[in-house]
């Protein structure tokens, strides 16, 4: 029986086999002898990050105690993404050919930190989780080599290297990602050649060649922790608004700086920030302006006209073209925290009226010799 069974796969084997090498109509049979062929790139991926964790850290407080803590982070799962782009393929010969493909790569990496040194009031570990959002431009280079065709399919290996530039990243995420990397990708794939157009599925595997993890990102992090200490100490912190436009980054062309016109900008002061502002200068504190928007908004309400008995600083909103440099007497501002600015900018006037113009090239002189970083996104300097 067993001898009777044997025959029968042997022979639907050998039936399939048959099969297999049939000849069949070819779609596009010529299609691979182009020079250059143009396509539409479209898919899905799964990214995963490991890491690598330090072990025990000592952090040193305001105070100047020390602790050790122990942290541990993990991308606990594999995350899905999208991916759409073009590709340019040249044909090098008759198994080879070069890729070229821009792509946007859009995912999520969902990332777990486990405090292993601290526990919340039920005893359990603390726990936090970040959605490590990347969104990436991409163009991959590769080298394809083909097998032969067989009627209307055609498998291929692939290798190459993918750079990317990451559009993505907050100030404030726990972590955060390199904003340029590059990937050595691998992969398999299939032509299948179909009436109209041809269709290439592949399967990639990639693999980031550097430490895609930005080590300088922890000193830039806003440590919620500091604002919530100032206000421990008596420090209030109110907001105001101001639609910047680009009349506030234009360079100052006039030979005189009083012929500068300055755009206007819509401004909004709520109530609540005018009573503690008076209420500060009225009891002989001083009013610390995070940011030029926040100094041109309040010397704005501060200059205006008021009936007899309004206070300094009077809520609501309106339009700011106020230009200041120097000299000038500041009605609110005491001290600004502000970047290092462009040269010629109507923002270094404001801030040489504030600290005067030789402190300003001091300031400027010291930031140049550390290697300061300039301009909006940049370093900034406290002036008292």
């Amino acid at each position: 029986m067993k001898k009777y069974i044997l025959i029968v796969l042997m022979a639907v084997v050998a039936t399939m086999a048959a099969d297999a090498q049939e000849r069949k109509v070819e779609n596009r049979p010529y299609t691979d002898l182009r020079p250059f062929h143009f396509g539409i790139l479209v898919g899905t991926h799964m990214q995963d990050m490991e890491m690598v964790n330090v072990g025990p850290q000592t952090i040193t407080a305001e105070d100047g105690t020390q602790q050790q803590v122990l942290i541990s982070a993990d991308q606990d799962r594999w995350d899905a993404g999208l991916n759409v782009g073009v590709l340019g393929e040249f044909r090098l010969s008759q198994n080879f050919q070069f890729r070229v493909a821009p792509a946007l790569y859009f995912g999520n990496r969902h990332l777990t930190f486990h405090h292993q040194t601290q526990t919340d009031a039920g005893g359990n570990r603390i726990v936090r989780y970040q959605d490590l959002k990347s969104i990436y431009v991409s163009s991959a280079l590769d080298l394809i080599f083909a097998a032969p065709r067989f009627n209307n399919h055609r498998p291929y290996i692939m290798a190459g290297i993918n750079p990317m530039i990451n559009l993505s990243g907050r100030d404030d995420d726990i972590v955060r990602l390199k904003r340029y990397d590059t990937f050595a990708e691998v992969g398999v794939g299939c032509d299948f050649y179909l009436p109209y157009f041809k269709l290439r599925p592949a399967l990639k595997f990639m693999f980031s060649l550097i430490n895609s993890l930005d080590t300088s990102h922890p000193d830039k992090l806003k440590d919620d922790a500091i604002l919530a200490d100032l206000e421990a100490k008596g420090v209030r912190r109110v907001s105001v608004t101001l639609h910047v436009g680009p009349g506030t980054f234009r360079p100052v062309k006039a030979e005189n700086i009083e012929d500068h016109e300055m755009d206007f900008e819509a401004f909004s002061v709520p109530p609540e920030t005018a009573d503690a502002i008076n209420a500060c200068k009225a009891r002989g504190g001083r009013v610390f302006c995070v940011g030029s928007t926040s100094v041109r908004t309040l010397e704005t309400v501060a200059a205006r006209e008021k009936a007899p008995g309004d206070p300094l600083v009077v809520g609501g909103s309106g339009a700011s073209n106020i230009f200041i440099f120097p000299p000038y007497r500041f009605r609110v501002c005491d001290c600004m925290l502000t970047n290092f600015h462009l040269p010629q900018s109507t923002l270094l006037m404001m801030t040489s009226a504030l600290a005067g113009r030789e402190r300003m090239l001091c300031a400027y002189a010291l930031a140049v010799r550390a290697n300061y970083r300039f301009f909006s996104y940049g370093d900034c300097m406290l002036i008292v």
